[in-house]
């Protein structure tokens, strides 16, 4: 046998080969997707070729040799075509025109010296003009997207709307498509120019819709399923996407308890509450379930599309999961078109929207001897002292007047964001990457918070059956708060009294009470540091087997990484009149962090055809998810602590390690069926089953099915006359739904050893390990049953469109603790006991109408309604009462988790009314709330006259959006609010027992024996006003101007000079105006609780939109 021999000039030819196919497809990619022109030759070239049957390959080279251009081209089309040829100081482009145009290829001329070769077909393009404009205004539309249906060659509009395009047939279609405008197919039928009229796209029924593993047309839905429009969360100044979700959709309850940097984030609650436990909606963003922090962390101008999935046909295709409603996210995609690139900013200042009014000092002090003297004591304060703050040259350090709210509020309130998006591609793969930066400083000193963020979507057509898509996106967040948090400014501003000074006029800080001056601790203090560092990655392999059944493969990962640092720095305090001193607070560092990682694997089959009038859709799939988290604190104290922040710093002595980690997982199979026939009559089932490990074997799986039909009535010929009528349709669902987040810990079944508990040997205490909770194996999922129905409509000539939903939720099996015998020695482990049943409607409404030629208004509405009562409890009470005397209950006929109390019928008048009435207490006295005695069988108020006194379960709860563009102005206002709930106002409204706090204002017209038409009780010592009593249930009902904006978009004659496609400037704000009858109280109604909290804030900005 020949030893075959290495040749190095054989793997030059293959590494020029491979070289020459790079460049070749480079160009191809250039002249398609990019529209690149070729360019003439740079000067008359004279060549001399005498060749006989020679390759084109010899042919080029031949040319190389003698001229200074390079020829790019494919061996393979070219292996079969020879040369004959014999000319003398020939010019160049005689001798390719003759080699070439009789085998018929083709050359272009590039820049840089290099002249491609391809067939004719694949260079002789022709050329397509046009200009691109508003049907309705006849103004040009720059940035419209322009394809080459069935391929990814496209362009763009420039700034006049006009474009050329190269194609390669005379008879190609060409499809137009701009955000607002209906998507036109245009078949060029021979033309080479066109004029192109788009028209503004009206609501319609026929949209796509994302739901659970695919999209549908909306016409063709079965479920109660929520569509927002991404261009309505983009242009909301907020920090988390929850909040920008608020009152966008019915049904959907957000309540924004704080408006604190970096955890302003919603509770979201979808149809009412069914749940003691975990409540919150499952997120999913392209296709893969998220945390709420990955969620909030979301950039909102990344973002296509938002579904939000509400009864159990569209929700239990994710099973376990899908008890409390699913948020489903699209990120947005490439096109294959030229690079475009946008930026947006704004930038604004935040104030709040309510503080507490308190009183001055000098009313303080009357307020205080008033207590004092109606509970039979003597006046602390004074005449002389209360006098002397009437005078304006008084000696502040001897008499300081000081409104510790206001005080604190120490930070600028700046806020600012920038955005940057880059998209484009080609036929081959197309990319979206964009990247985000948020800051926002607190209204307290040292509470800020600042985010950057990164997201890069691709999709790549590996061939013409097989396409990738991945994406990855990470975002970086830091946020911090003074020492001691955020609670304690509030604490401490809420209950100092204004006699108390911030600074004495040396310069010496006051003492304040308890445990430090809070504006100290924002200036000199140590520092609480949160910082989340996240990654998200996932990856689709979609192959196409044929035009009805392809198949995918997925998989993503999650990792999040949260870091604590928290450093207290003791303070020495002086007094400023004895010079004495005393210190505050301790020094210590305590550091903290907490990764979590999951994971997720899925593989899913989807199988599409139409026969005749029938359509049948299939989807399987399979899902792996794990999840995995570890936590480690460590903390000292003392040693160099007050000047490090650092663990080393600290006192070995003083040292203590934490830490724990857990683990889960879950495993599903799932399948989607949908049938319709004729357009007409729609069916879809779904059924998936899970298994999760946080159950005991024998109930480790759940199966949860759905079934729901619709009839489009429209298509029905009865109604083919009724010209108003566009679309009608009703439908009804049923589905199982379920939920396995309602445990406490992650293995229930399981007997749990506490390995931190010591025991008695002796005269030692040694470490041991013991069982504190209560085993319960037959712990099981909550489930969640949904009866829906509901009706969908376009009227108008799809001016106006309109849903209406009726829904029946019942959630059995709910998990808590009942409770059992202390002989026991455990704690009461969890059972599936409860039942709670949401009911409740929901309508949604648009329209939109163009007025004159250049008035295009717009409406949306959305108004909801749930009620909830709790339908089996197990004959039990279960009450909880916080220090502040706010007392709920869960019991069988109730809401869940009402407020529970005593009915105030108003006021004692008289010491005979005290008499004559039930015995309250043995300080009860005329000017003392009068509570009623429900319980008649004894003659005295105790806890058996409580009753259920109202709920903090919001009822008609709405959203309306309003918007109108004229010529180059645009306005938006959107109002948000909710029509019934009930607010407990004892521990924001409540006055102080001792000198220790401070008074609203309106405790100046509490009751005394010269003023008995009061509106508040008498001031006194006692607690006896402040237990919880229906006289402190208020009406939480508010209209609220969630955001306005004004817009203006400059003139493209304008910025087309600067290679500005579109510009547009605005101003808006955030929260700015609010009717609600808790005004009165100072109270923001999303906020009502508790004044010790960090308040809601309102925002004006301005910025720009760029797009290049």
């Amino acid at each position: 046998m020949k030893k075959k021999q290495f040749s190095p000039y054989r793997n030059s030819d293959i590494l020029l080969k491979i070289k020459r196919i790079m460049r070749f497809s480079a160009f191809l990619l250039l002249t398609t997707a990019l529209n690149v022109s070729a360019i003439g030759f740079s000067q008359v070239e004279k060549v001399t070729v005498k060749l006989a049957n020679a390759s084109m390959k010899e042919f080029f080279r031949v040319l190389e040799g003698q001229t200074q251009y390079k020829f790019l081209y494919r061996d393979d089309i070219l292996e079969n075509v020879n040369v004959n040829m014999s000319l003398e100081d020939a010019s160049l482009r005689d001798v390719l025109n003759l080699a070439l145009e009789k085998n018929n290829f083709a050359y272009k001329i590039l820049a840089n010296n290099l002249i491609v070769v391809a067939p004719k077909e694949r260079l002789m393009q022709i050329s397509v003009t046009g200009t691109v404009t508003d049907a309705t205004t006849g103004e040009p539309l720059p940035g419209v997207n322009i394809v080459i249906k069935g391929t990814g060659t496209g362009t763009i509009s420039d700034l006049n709307g006009n474009f050329t395009l190269q194609v390669n047939d005379k008879d190609d279609i060409l499809v137009f498509s701009f955000v607002g405008y209906k998507t036109l197919e245009v078949p060029l039928g021979g033309r080479t120019s066109l004029s192109i009229q788009m028209e503004p796209e009206v609501m319609k029924l026929d949209e796509i819709v994302v739901v659970g593993y695919g999209t549908q047309q909306k016409v063709n839905l079965t479920g109660a399923v929520s569509v927002v429009r991404s261009e309505d969360i983009s242009q909301k100044p907020v920090t988390q996407l929850s909040s920008a979700l608020q009152g966008m959709s019915s049904g959907v309850t957000i309540v924004q308890g704080t408006g604190q940097p970096g955890v302003d984030q919603g509770t979201i609650r979808v149809r009412g509450i069914g749940t003691v436990n975990n409540a919150d909606p499952l997120v999913v963003i392209d296709g893969f379930e998220v945390d709420l922090t990955t969620f909030n962390n979301l950039n909102p101008h990344d973002i296509e599309s938002i579904s939000i999935l509400k009864d159990a046909a569209a929700s239990s295709i994710y099973g376990v999961r899908a008890a409390n409603g699913v948020i489903l996210i699209t990120t947005k995609r490439g096109s294959a078109a030229k690079t475009r690139v946008s930026y947006s900013n704004y930038f604004g200042w935040q104030n709040p929207t309510q503080l507490p009014d308190y009183v001055s000092a000098q009313s303080y002090m009357k307020l205080v001897n008033l207590a004092q003297i109606n509970s039979g004591g003597t006046a602390i304060f004074t005449d002389e002292t209360i006098a002397a703050y009437s005078n304006s040259s008084r000696n502040r350090d001897l008499y300081p007047d000081v409104n510790w709210m206001k005080e604190i509020m120490q930070g600028n309130g700046f806020q600012q964001e920038h955005n940057i998006a880059i998209t484009g591609g080609n036929e081959k793969g197309v990319y979206h990457f964009s990247t985000n930066y948020f800051e926002q400083n607190g209204l307290i000193r040292k509470t800020d918070f600042n985010r950057i963020s990164m997201r890069l979507n691709t999709d790549i057509e590996v061939s013409k059956k097989l396409t990738l898509s991945a994406n990855v996106s990470g975002s970086f967040s830091d946020r911090t708060e003074p020492q001691e948090g955020m609670w304690f400014q509030f604490q401490q501003a809420s209950v100092a009294n204004p006699t108390l000074p911030v600074k004495y006029s040396d310069g010496t800080w006051g003492i304040c009470r308890g445990d430090g001056n809070p504006v100290r601790l924002q200036e000199e203090g140590g520092l609480y540091e949160y910082k989340n560092r996240q990654a998200l990655a996932n990856v689709k392999l979609i192959y196409k087997l044929n035009d009805a059944l392809s198949f995918t493969g997925a998989a993503s990962t999650n990792y999040m990484s949260l870091f604590n640092s928290n450093h207290d720095i003791q303070l020495e305090y002086t007094d400023f009149f004895t010079g004495s001193s005393t210190r505050k607070g301790t020094n210590d560092v305590q550091k903290e962090i907490y990764d979590i990682l999951s994971t997720n694997f899925q593989a899913l089959g989807d199988y599409k055809k139409d026969f005749d009038k029938h359509a049948i859709h299939l989807l399987a799939g399979i899902s792996r998810q794990e999840y995995s988290s570890d936590w480690l604190r460590g903390y000292r104290r003392d040693g160099s602590t007050n000047i490090l922040n650092s663990i080393d710093a600290g006192d070995a002595s003083t040292q203590v390690a934490r830490g724990n980690s857990t683990s889960y997982g879950l495993l599903s199979y799932f399948g989607r069926i949908n049938y319709s026939f004729d357009n007409r009559y729609l069916f879809e089932f779904n059924l998936r089953r899970d298994g999760s490990s946080r159950f005991a074997e024998k109930n480790r799986w759940g199966t949860f099915p759905s079934f729901a039909a619709a009839w489009r009535i429209s298509k029905e010929a009865f109604l083919s006359d009724v010209d108003f009528l566009n679309e009608l349709k009703i439908r009804a669902s049923w589905g199982a739904l379920g939920n396995h987040d309602a445990l406490s810990n992650n293995y229930p079944y399981m007997a749990l050893f506490d390995l931190n508990q010591n025991y008695s040997l002796g005269q030692n205490l040694v470490p041991g390990a013991r069982v504190t909770t209560a085993v319960n194996s037959d712990i099981s999922w909550e489930k969640t049953v949904v009866t829906n129905f509901g009706m969908d409509a376009t009227l108008l000539g799809q001016k106006l469109d309109f849903s209406f939903d009726y829904y029946i939720k019942n959630t059995e099996d709910i998990i808590f603790q009942l409770p059992i015998p202390p002989s026991v020695g455990l704690s009461a482990p969890q059972q599936n006991a409860g039942t709670v049943r949401n009911t409740g409607w929901e309508i949604n409404a648009g329209y939109r109408t163009t007025v004159g030629e250049n008035l295009k208004i717009s409406a949306r509405l959305n108004f909801s309604d749930v009620i909830n009562e709790v339908v089996d409890w197990k004959d039990l009470k279960s009450i909880e009462e916080t220090s502040d005397h706010v007392a709920r209950i869960s019991q069988e006929g109730s809401p869940l988790w009402a407020f529970y109390g005593y009915i105030c019928d108003g006021i004692f008048q008289s010491a005979q009314e005290v008499t004559d009435h039930a015995f309250q207490s043995g300080t009860t006295a005329p000017g003392d709330l009068k509570y009623r005695n429900v319980n008649s069988t004894d003659n005295s108020i105790n806890g058996d006259d409580r009753v259920v006194i109202g709920s903090s379960i919001p009822r008609y709860t709405y959203g309306l959006n309003l918007s109108a563009n004229y010529k180059n102005l645009d306005f938006s206002i959107f109002f948000q609010g909710v029509g019934k709930v009930d607010v407990m106002t004892v521990q924001t409204n409540k006055a102080p027992i001792s000198q220790d706090g401070n008074f609203k204002s309106f405790w100046l017209d509490s009751w005394t024996s010269e003023n008995t038409d009061a509106a508040w009780p008498r001031l006194s010592r006692y607690s006896n006003n402040y237990l919880s009593s229906s006289f402190w249930i208020k009406s939480g009902a508010y209209l609220r101007v969630k955001n306005i904006q004004l817009g203006y978009t400059l003139p493209a004659t304008w910025t087309s000079k600067v290679g500005i496609s579109r510009s547009r400037i605005f101003i808006g704000g955030q929260n700015l105006f609010t009717i609600c009858g808790l005004n009165k109280y100072s109270i923001d109604p999303e906020n009502p609780q508790d004044t010790r909290y960090y308040p809601q804030v309102k925002l004006v900005n301005f910025g720009i939109n760029v797009d290049f």
